[in-house]
């Protein structure tokens, strides 16, 4: 199965959620095996070296088939760069025996913080 291609805007210093569901053709859930967890790492580039810019553990429900992005206000304030418009992201799959998948990528445009804490 092919990754989702999802872009997609944050606020930097807002909180956001994002839901990717897994479906057949007809719309109908496809469940996760148990045992699959999900990671997810945000880079400037896809090819960048080093640390990513950003990385967190995305919720999955198993049965539902759905995995939920959540990032925090400062999660968020971590993609606002000066001189980048938008990164790109990929979420992958993990599960112990088998070759790791990519589940979703993309860019993600951070629109700048103007009122700052």
């Amino acid at each position: 199965m092919a990754a989702i291609t999802h872009d997609f805007r944050v606020e930097a210093g807002a909180g956001f959620t994002v839901t990717f569901a897994r479906t057949d053709s007809a719309g109908t859930a496809l469940p996760f095996a148990t045992g699959t967890t999900a990671e997810f790492q945000a880079r400037v580039t896809a090819r960048a070296t080093g640390s990513p810019l950003l990385t967190t553990t995305p919720t999955i429900d198993h049965t539902a088939g759905t995995i939920t992005l959540t990032l925090t206000d400062v999660q968020t304030r971590a993609l606002d760069l000066p001189t980048i418009d938008s990164v790109v992201y990929a979420i992958e799959l993990h599960k112990a025996g088998t070759p790791d998948a990519r589940f979703a990528e993309g860019r993600i445009t951070c629109s700048p913080e103007v009122v700052r804490p």
